[in-house]
């Protein structure tokens, strides 16, 4: 994203993340110099260690979807579900870091410019 925002190079790699293997792709596509908007999702994003902004200081905007526990257990095991993984996978998955990682990404995040309370009243 630096390389991208000095704009000195013509593209720039952009990795990506295969949810059915979890694992990160080192280069999934590349995104010309002229992008000007580039939206960025990722659950770590805003995460830091107290006193510092890490990749914070990169964006323009910042925005963090708050959800509570059990609709994000909900959605992880639908979209586990919807990646064909067999649910004996799944039960081992749900107690696993999934659920952890995000009530510490939750507890020890920069505090976004813009936050949205998801509630499963008006949850997609």
């Amino acid at each position: 994203m630096a390389r991208l925002r000095k704009n000195k190079v013509s593209e720039v790699a952009i990795l990506g993340f295969d949810r059915k293997l979890e694992i990160s792709r080192n280069v999934e596509r590349s995104t010309p110099r002229k992008t000007e908007v580039l939206f960025v999702e990722g659950n770590y994003l805003l995460l830091a260690p107290p006193g510092s902004r890490a990749l914070v200081s990169l964006f323009d905007l910042t925005l963090m979807l708050e959800v509570e526990p059990r609709e994000l257990k909900r959605r992880l095991v639908q979209r586990w579900r919807n990646l064909e993984i067999p649910e004996e996978s799944i039960l081992g998955r749900e107690g696993g870091k999934n659920l952890p990682n995000g009530k510490t990404i939750l507890q020890n995040s920069c505090d976004a410019d813009v936050t949205i309370e998801l509630r499963e009243s008006n949850s997609p």
